[in-house]
């Protein structure tokens, strides 16, 4: 993130006139705040350069001597599921380190369901985000939980709490190995509605740490809701909707957290949670590999839903969308997040000519011109 003492000089030289609005949550830490604005300031001018996964931004790093802007990390095994089945993480910690170094976090959600985990060979436990590896049911859970029949834990620690000592990111296996026998649930007297507020309690948790390190993030649960291919989004929107509004009260009401960036991610309007529980509308695009196009199309239907009153941005892509042609069709994605792995590293999503150009472009913002300490 960026330097607490040269940040205000930083945005008084940058900020243009343009889109301005304050965080929805009005109890917002200065440096959510402050991050709001900066990204803010940059919009419509500069793009700032994403990374999801430390080993990947290190790949970056020693290749092309530029650390990216923001740091992509992903909180999946602090999930009491993953916990359960072994599942460790460092996320927080790869965190503070990262904003220490000047940089950005964002966070993703891939929520590994609170029960009804077959965890077999064709099912196994950590896939289980995905729909077609789970029985979980999050209208039959919301319904519990409006019939009554749940009990919210307090609040304070989480129910399970989760380890942190390993790396985790989207798309890394498990340390330890999985536990056929291992369900939560037995937590919460087996009621599903009181295991989803488990889960949002577990991530409430790893939330706080960053929140008392003073560490603002890019939140990001409940992505990708209208593929479906994710049990959030398997039953429609209305129930999405709901569990929109249940993390988002349990965090910042119950937990009482305020260092987050709120960043919704569709461009269906059956699905947008709206203006007012979002502060980034974004979308995720996996285009051919080598397909540099800036996504007009899907830009314009995401300034229609958000009826151009909120910072647009690319939460995940597989080839960086070209910043000269950004600029030319004044397609403005603030930021744009790389995906880890192959399509950062094989040289078809993206070229390391194309790589070395973006990078070097003087729109597109890394650590050290635009988000530094130093």
């Amino acid at each position: 993130m960026l330097c607490k003492q040269s940040f205000i000089a930083l945005l008084a030289s940058s900020l243009v006139a343009g889109l301005s609005y304050d965080n929805i949550d009005k109890a917002a830490t200065p440096r959510a705040r402050e991050l709001l604005k900066y990204i803010q300031s940059q919009y419509g001018s500069h793009y700032l350069s994403g990374q999801q996964e430390p080993k990947s931004l290190k790949w970056v790093q020693q290749n092309f001597g530029v650390t990216p802007a923001i740091l992509g990390t992903d909180l999946m095994y602090y999930s009491p599921t993953a916990v359960i089945n072994g599942g460790k993480s460092q996320t927080v910690e790869d965190a503070i380190s990262f904003d220490e170094q000047g940089g950005i976090n964002a966070l993703v959600w891939h929520w590994y369901p609170p029960t009804c985990v077959p965890d077999t060979e064709e099912k196994p436990w950590y896939d289980s985000f995905y729909t077609k590896s789970t029985c979980f049911n999050l209208a039959n859970a919301l319904g519990q939980g409006s019939n009554g029949t749940a009990t919210a834990s307090p609040s304070g620690s989480p129910s399970v709490s989760p380890s942190a000592s390993a790396s985790a990111s989207a798309s890394a296996s498990p340390s330890g190995s999985a536990s056929p026998s291992a369900s939560p649930s037995a937590a919460a007297n087996g009621n599903e509605y009181g295991l989803l507020i488990r889960d949002i309690d577990a991530i409430a948790h790893q939330l706080k740490r960053l929140d008392e390190a003073g560490v603002p993030v890019l939140f990001r649960p409940l992505h990708e809701p209208e593929g479906a291919w994710f049990w959030w989004g398997a039953q429609g929107p209305a129930p999405f909707k709901q569990l929109w509004d249940l993390i988002y009260d349990r965090i910042t009401r119950v937990h009482n957290i305020h260092n987050l960036v709120w960043v919704c991610n569709t461009a269906d309007p059956n699905w947008y949670p709206g203006n007012d529980k979002c502060d980034i509308a974004t979308v995720d695009h996996y285009a051919e590999a080598g397909d540099h196009g800036v996504l007009e199309g899907k830009y314009q239907s995401l300034k229609q839903v958000t009826q151009g009153e909120r910072v647009l941005a690319l939460a995940e892509v597989g080839s960086i969308p070209d910043p000269d042609a950004q600029a030319s069709k004044n397609i403005p994605w603030a930021f744009w997040m790389t995906w880890n792995d192959e399509f950062i590293k094989d040289g078809k999503h993206n070229s390391r000519e194309f790589l070395k150009s973006t990078f070097s472009n003087p729109r597109v913002v890394t650590m050290g011109n635009g988000t530094t300490k130093h």
